[in-house]
C-alpha cells in the first residue's frame, strides 16, 4: 500500500495498492475501504502530512511491507 502523503513531494490525493492479481489481500483491504461508506465514522479520516510524528510511523509501515 502507498499513499501520496509518503512520496518524496507529497501529494495526498494518491493512494494505491499493489497486490500481484488473484492476492486475497486485496478483497479483504476493498472489503475494509467499502465498509467505511456503511459505518459513519470509521473511515480513514484526515491526516497531516507534515506532522512530526507521522513520519516514523510511515518508515516503520514500509519497513514491514518491503519485500
Amino acid at each position: 500500500m502507498r499513499w501520496g502523503g509518503d512520496e518524496p513531494q507529497p501529494k495526498q490525493s494518491h493512494f494505491q495498492i499493489d497486490v500481484t492479481p488473484g492476492d486475497t489481500k486485496l478483497a479483504r483491504v476493498a472489503a475494509k475501504i467499502r465498509s467505511w461508506g456503511t459505518e459513519p465514522g470509521s473511515g480513514a479520516g484526515t491526516v497531516d502530512a507534515f506532522a512530526p510524528g507521522r513520519r516514523p510511523t510511515a518508515n516503520a509501515l514500509a519497513r514491514r511491507q518491503a519485500p
